[in-house]
């Protein structure tokens, strides 16, 4: 009696489970896996544009778009992008990212990151998404609040009066006119390493409509009390601002202005550097609005190159190795074949660079699909042939069915016709 299929890809194929997201789509920064090496030019161009662009470029935002000559603007890892740099900044406060970039040694500043996106169930205006950015800071793997937190007692001497009075000289200084700082933020963040975190894992979803700006406008205070020079907030899935039916045209505009509001008032105005996700779809729906308000060009056009990155997907199958690698190694076994992409073997790579058109998110989805397909149909290893018959829609009974004479499998491009 045959193995069931993870059975079989535990003892075949040395894989403790499906590696590989099955829907393709990013769920969550605990659960992403990252490598440099799948877009080394784009995450360059990402990191040089947004944070040494906002430390010294003077720039306030920044544009990361999708692009394909097919149309398709999602799949391609803006989000997991924008992620993986957040993790990169906060594990040191920049330290290495700034270096890396090229900034010299004696002018680099300690920053912070924080992602956060809107979506169409709870964060469909700014204030929520604020909110959201200051849970990031405060918790999850992300967060830096506790590590400030500790440098800020530190630096008043293990006195915590010491530590009210420098975040109200820090509110002082950054915004005299600006937001007050929170009474319930301020005792939370002295209390304890968790409680900041506590206390916005309790806030109510009305209050952070209403009030979300002053939870991340109290957060900007703390951080500038110990030394934090710039935060860099990656806001995703902007375009659900725009989407039809998610807000009304007016409060679409109050939303958008929001924004620019937060350009031009402290102590958003010299702290804050805002990226932004963009695709086609994105920009003809918020174009308007955004003009309007006369917020900075999101366009792509060479005038702005040094405000935007596009990514265009994957273009090779040594960038879908590398995908595949970071993804397969955290799950290897005893078993593991001899490749870091076993049982895959040469051509399975650009099978799927074909069928995803280079998006990397499809790509997992369809690399998840085969790898099933393959233990299902209990082979040893899943080579470019069984992957041409089953994305044909001949499917894992292709894999034990004869095909031409010789055993070659037939034209990808016939089978696909």
């Amino acid at each position: 009696m045959p193995t069931d299929p993870y059975t079989h890809m535990e003892e075949a194929f040395g894989l403790d489970e499906n590696p590989f997201p099955a829907e393709g789509i990013s769920s969550g920064a605990e659960t992403e896996r990252y490598s440099d090496l799948v877009f080394p030019v784009e995450t360059h161009e990402f990191r040089l544009k947004m944070i040494r662009g906002g430390l010294q470029g003077g720039r306030k935002t920044g544009f990361l778009w999708s692009m394909s000559p097919t149309g398709e603007d999602t799949g391609f890892g803006k989000t997991t992008l924008m992620r993986n740099t957040v993790r990169a900044i906060n594990g040191d406060f920049g330290a290495a990212v700034q270096g890396n970039l090229g900034i010299k040694p004696e002018r680099i500043k300690p920053i912070v990151a924080t992602f956060a996106e809107l979506n169409e169930q709870s964060r469909s205006g700014l204030y929520p998404v604020l909110f959201a950015a200051t849970q990031n800071l405060a918790a999850g793997p992300d967060a830096v609040m506790p590590a400030i937190r500790q440098k800020l007692l530190a630096k008043a001497g293990g006195d915590r009066d010491g530590m009210r009075d420098m975040i109200a000289e820090s509110q002082m200084k950054l915004a005299p006119s600006g937001q007050a700082l929170r009474s319930d933020v301020l005792e939370a963040f002295v209390d304890n390493d968790a409680g900041l975190a506590e206390l916005l894992s309790e806030v109510s979803d009305a209050s952070r409509l209403r009030n979300g700006i002053q939870y991340f406008t109290g957060a900007l205070y703390i951080l500038a009390a110990a030394g934090i020079e710039k935060v860099f907030s990656m806001i995703d899935q902007l375009e659900d601002l725009g989407k039809k039916g998610a807000l009304s045209a007016a409060k679409r505009r109050r939303e958008i202005g929001r924004i620019r509001d937060m350009l031009e008032i402290e102590p958003f105005a010299s702290r804050l550097h805002m990226s932004f996700t963009f695709h086609p779809a994105a920009a003809q729906n918020l174009e308007q609005d955004w003009q309007a308000n006369r917020l900075p060009s999101f366009d792509t056009n060479a005038a702005n190159a040094s405000a935007v990155v596009v990514l265009r997907g994957l273009q090779s199958d040594q960038q879908v190795e590398e995908l595949l690698k970071v993804w397969m190694e955290p799950v290897r076994n005893e078993h593991a074949g001899p490749s870091p992409v076993s049982p895959f073997t040469l051509g399975v790579p650009g099978v799927l660079l074909s069928v995803s058109q280079g998006r990397a998110g499809v790509l997992l989805n369809r690399a998840s699909e085969l790898l099933y397909a393959g233990a299902e149909a209990q082979v040893g290893e899943i080579d470019g042939a069984f992957a041409q018959r089953h994305f044909a829609g001949n499917g894992h009974l292709a894999a034990i069915a004869a095909t031409d004479e010789d055993g070659a499998a037939a034209d990808y491009d016939d089978l696909l016709a």
